[in-house]
């Protein structure tokens, strides 16, 4: 894969090719580590551990939701987070500016 080009705005405030292609790979590149385990199953009821870069959660079967699904869902939010962190910072970088 190739460097992404410094970005330039167009006058209209439209993104460029170059804006795009440096948001795409700051979507890309944040990345997280983490694990999801079946800690305990105990009557039916699941518990899952996930570990997120090195921080741990249960989620436990409730009468409405169930543990996997909590585990997927909370996974999913830090991903989505660490995307719009990237975006945010690629934008910020585009503009010439760290706060955006």
């Amino acid at each position: 894969m190739t460097k992404p080009k410094t970005p330039s705005p167009q006058a209209d405030g439209t993104l460029t090719d170059e804006t795009i292609d440096r948001v795409a790979a700051a979507i890309e590149g944040a990345q997280i580590s983490h694990s999801l385990k079946l800690t305990r199953l105990v009557d039916g009821i699941s518990t899952y551990t996930v570990t997120v870069d090195g921080e741990t959660h249960d989620f436990v079967d409730t009468d409405t939701e169930c543990a996997i699904d909590q585990a997927y869902a909370h996974i999913r939010a830090i991903k989505q987070r660490f995307q719009a962190e990237a975006v945010i910072a690629a934008l910020a970088a585009t503009e010439g500016s760290a706060d955006v």
